[in-house]
């Protein structure tokens, strides 16, 4: 039945009338605009479907994450149990079944149906089990090497030769793609397309043809490197549909079902079997969706089929096309745009109950700029409709910068004063770009959280994860084998796989250095489950090295390998588990599809920094918008929702055209095009649900560059700036400037990285101490170990040296720990006066300064407590806490020496070296 009721109206109030009409006269899309009121409009729905004789079990709530489900369903329940306090009959009735009323995922709710119909129609066995990640993870994994292994070796190298020069990274590649597209086939288009090249090549075509202005004429040796492309193509989907088909044969045969199964299963049902279509739909009398801008074509096709029947239910979908953010994970918002057409009845909620009157001004000056002023080339394109709303107030502060260090400083000192008692959001484009905010908020000592979608999938962290996975099993080879070629080693693929044969490398320096290495990780294997996993992983990655090399190399992954080694602590107070199981938890952690994971606890003030991913759904006080940037794609190999392809490889000549590089690979070339306009839209999506998280405060930046200012947000929206600059903030005390100096430490780029030998105080040929010489009177305050005592001291002395106030330096001393001794300020105060005394040169200093150099393939590494520049050269100062004993002054003595060796080897000169005894009030110059 075709519905006109409601057709492209706009929705100002949240009425119970409204809500009404809208539930009486059929099938309702709602655009909803961010802060409107969705989950409230959802909510009251309910209560109205109830309140119209609906039971509470036919009407299926469908969500996009099992988080939003249950706050959906416990708010739901929040509402009937006002009714029912009223004394409404059918709302007691509804208490009773709603435990077990469809609030759920597609993926569940599609569970349930296979369970109550699959058996009886045989799509389904009843005593099939679902996969957890792990398992799934595993029997892909084992599907893949079966087929990869039985392929002709000629064949696989052909393939393998256009995608690399390193024949195991073209085959990692070749496997990643292969993986990622099975687990995640209910979005990409080669599976929706029956595996058919020729569909997916015309179709892209057609869409680069629709987006180019330029002449690309295709000659006849074109349309030559275009069939090499197809068969191409053609080839590595003949791959991957026999991985497919063995990846579902071993689930059939093991009786398991992975994730997409059930949606799969669900749709070949219902599409199959009209009876079972009609008996699944007879059920179900109103179907709402959730979050309906991130549902993928098969959740969408599904829907459309129990339309298909006698007795359809009524769907009511819900959503914001504008905050689809997805697009790296395949989403698909033109699924949006075919529902509109789809569905007649159209709303568009716009009254906005979040964000003052001021900002929503802005945002609709902003919005419509970017949405409804420009050209509509591929028809997925979206429209903004204005906000409107009556909270008075609202603020937009716009900051000029030249580096993003400056705008940080500035974003901080516009909202430090609030921050104790407002919710200050930073958010960026990435968590690497929340490194620059993160580390200004830790020299001030201001406490922060993080919030972020899985902040676990780094590049470190997959490599930790490889080197436990070997430390769980010592025959798992493959996992050894990228250990081996991870920054771990710094062994590229032939010579990994060498030592993995051989015990050689070829080179010798090489073999020491990796025999030294596997035997530090030999003794901790050997401490597996008779100590805290927490430790033990940390004791790891000192004793290798490497989260010393990513401070420097690779700070996201250095913050996530941080996370993830206090998450694995608050797993184990909570959960008792050997080594083993501790792995597969981590290996969770990095898989997770959570897509809101709290990193540190809430509170109820002050500055939370996440991604804009996770800061979907959120609001907050003051939002900082960080610039970000994102380099452009150079990868050879490409596949998202749009299609698959490998680049042809030619030999580069001068400066390449983007002519040049449509003769050299056409395909690739359209591909690419397409791709890079779809992210454009989507970097609006991102400006936008970045912007409206806003209720009082938005402070975001321009950047100047040479005469040119720029909107550092998104992708070429400079025409933004003349709306910015009227927020423009003027006489803003700028901060007191430091004199440039020179670094103190060299290090070689990432990119040229081959071997790294990490070198540090413990290694550097120092006796290892024995308990009995290591033991000494502690300081330390009752309840406290000497470790923390040290720890709290070295904070303090950092404080003073950066000119704190006594107060202000305790408590951010004793701030890092839960719950400090009564008698630790007191000592704290005693320490900060001696210095302050007998030392006031040392506030001219620097404080735990990190020293790094690189030369000859090692990367010598160290943090040195204090360094005082004097007219005589540098001064080394290292805190000691305890009192001196010999044996301990020798191992100190020689961690002095090798600071000077890393400072002399960057050219600077030390004139003294000091031991600071503080609890003795007591100094020793080393010679």
């Amino acid at each position: 039945m075709k519905n006109t009721f409601l057709t492209g109206m706009v929705c100002k109030m949240l009425s119970k009338d409204k809500i009404e009409a809208l539930s009486a006269k059929g099938d309702t899309i709602v655009e909803a605009n961010a802060g409107t009121g969705k989950t409230r409009l959802i909510v009251e729905k309910v209560i109205s479907l109830i309140e119209a004789g609906y039971k509470v079990d036919e009407i299926v709530l469908i969500t996009f994450t099992e988080a939003a489900a249950g706050e959906l369903k416990e708010r739901v329940k929040n509402r009937i149990y006002e009714e029912v306090k009223k004394g409404k009959k059918q709302f007691k009735q509804a208490i009773l079944f709603l435990p077990s009323a469809p609030i759920s995922t597609i993926h569940a709710f599609c569970y349930d149906i296979l369970k109550r119909f699959g058996f009886r129609y045989g799509y389904f066995d009843i005593d099939c089990e679902m996969l957890t990640e792990i398992e799934a993870e595993n029997l892909l994994e084992e599907s893949i090497f079966s087929i990869i292994v039985e392929t002709d070796p000629e064949f696989l190298r052909k393939i393998i030769k256009r995608i690399s020069s390193d024949y195991i990274a073209g085959l990692n590649t070749l496997i990643n793609f292969i993986k990622e597209t099975i687990k995640h086939r209910t979005r990409y288009a080669v599976f929706q397309e029956n595996f058919s090249a020729e569909s997916m090549f015309k179709r892209v075509e057609k869409l680069f043809f629709k987006l180019q202005t330029g002449d690309f004429p295709i000659t006849k040796e074109i349309s030559q490197k275009y069939k090499i492309e197809k068969n191409l193509v053609e080839d590595v989907l003949s791959i991957l549909i026999r991985c497919y088909q063995a990846y579902e044969h071993i689930k059939k045969e093991k009786k398991k079902v992975g994730y997409n199964d059930l949606l799969e299963l669900t749709y070949k049902m219902l599409v199959e079997n009209d009876n079972a279509r009609e008996e699944v739909a007879s059920l179900f009398k109103y179907i709402i969706v959730d979050e309906f801008q991130d549902t993928d074509p098969f959740q969408w096709k599904i829907l459309k089929l129990l339309k298909e029947t006698t007795s359809p239910p009524t769907i009511f979908i819900v959503g914001d096309p504008k905050q689809s953010i997805y697009r790296f994970r395949s989403a698909d918002v033109s699924i949006w745009n075919e529902a509109s057409k789809y569905v007649k009845n159209r709303c568009f909620l716009t009254e906005n109950f979040r964000s003052g009157k001021n900002l929503l001004l802005f945002f609709n000056d902003v919005f419509d700029s970017i949405y409804n002023k420009s050209e509509k080339k591929l028809g997925v394109e979206l429209s903004f409709h204005p906000f409107e709303g009556n909270i008075q107030g609202g603020e937009i502060l716009a900051v000029e910068f030249e580096k993003d260090e400056e705008f940080a400083e500035k974003a901080l000192r516009l909202t430090i004063d609030r921050s104790r008692k407002k919710k200050i959001a930073v958010i960026g484009r990435s968590r690497s770009s929340l490194a620059v905010f993160e580390k200004i908020l830790r020299e001030k000592g201001i406490v922060f959280s993080v919030i972020g979608s899985n902040p676990f999938s780094t590049t470190g962290i997959e490599e930790v994860l490889h080197l436990l996975k070997w430390l769980k099993d010592r025959e798992d080879l493959k996992s050894f084998f990228f250990f081996l070629s991870s920054r771990f080693c710094g062994l590229n693929h032939y010579e990994a796989l060498s030592f993995i044969k051989d015990g050689t490398t070829g080179c010798g320096e090489k073999d020491i250095h990796i025999k030294e290495l596997l035997n530090k990780v030999e003794e901790v294997r050997n401490q597996k489950d008779k100590e805290l996993h927490a430790i033990l992983i940390n004791r790891l990655l000192e004793i290798t090295g490497f989260i010393d090399m990513l401070s420097v190399l690779d700070r996201e992954s250095y913050f996530s390998v941080l996370e993830l080694i206090k998450e694995i602590a608050n797993f184990e107070m909570e959960n008792a588990v050997p080594f083993d199981s501790m792995v597969d938890f981590v290996e969770e952690l990095k898989n997770s599809r959570n897509n809101n994971i709290n990193i540190s606890q809430e509170g109820e003030s002050g500055y939370f920094l996440m991604t804009i991913h996770g800061s979907k759904g959120l609001q907050f006080d003051d939002v900082i918008l960080l610039p970000w940037k994102r380099p452009p794609s150079n990868h050879t190999f490409r596949f998202t929702s749009t299609g698959f392809g490998i680049k042809l490889f030619y030999e580069k000549k001068g400066k390449i055209t983007p002519k040049d590089e449509f003769e050299a690979s056409p395909f690739f070339f359209m591909l690419k095009k397409v791709d890079e306009y779809l992210d454009e839209l989507e970097s609006k999506n991102l400006v936008y649900v970045s912007m409206t998280r806003a209720v009082e405060r938005l402070i975001l930046g321009i950047k100047l560059k040479k005469r040119n200012r720029q909107f550092p947000y998104g992708k070429n929206l400079d025409h933004l700036i003349p709306i910015v600059e009227k927020y423009k903030i003027t006489g803003l005390p700028e901060p007191e400037k430091l004199p440039e100096e020179e670094p103190l430490f060299s290090v070689i780029p990432e990119r040229e990285v081959k071997t790294v030998k990490v070198i540090y105080p413990s290694s550097n040929n120092t006796e290892i101490l024995s308990a009995e010489e290591t033991e000494t009177k502690s300081a330390a305050p009752e309840g406290m170990s000497p470790a923390e005592y040290g720890t709290v001291v070295h904070l303090l002395c950092e404080a003073f040296i950066k000119k704190a106030p006594k107060e202000k330096a305790i408590n951010f001393a004793i701030s890092h720990l839960i719950k400090p001794p009564l008698s630790l300020k007191e000592k704290l105060e005693a320490i900060y006066d001696f210095l302050n005394e007998k030392f006031p040169q040392l506030q001219n200093g620097k404080a735990e300064v990190d020293v790094k150099h690189y030369a000859d393939y090692t990367f010598y590494s160290g943090r040195i407590d204090i360094l005082l520049e004097t007219e005589n050269g540098i001064e080394i100062w290292d805190i000691k806490t305890g009192f001196f004993k010999e044996s301990l002054f020798q191992h100190y003595r020689e961690q002095l020496y090798f600071y000077k060796k890393i400072l002399e080897a960057a050219g600077k000169k030390v004139s003294s070296m000091k031991l600071l005894y503080v609890d003795e009030k007591r100094i020793i110059e080393v010679e």
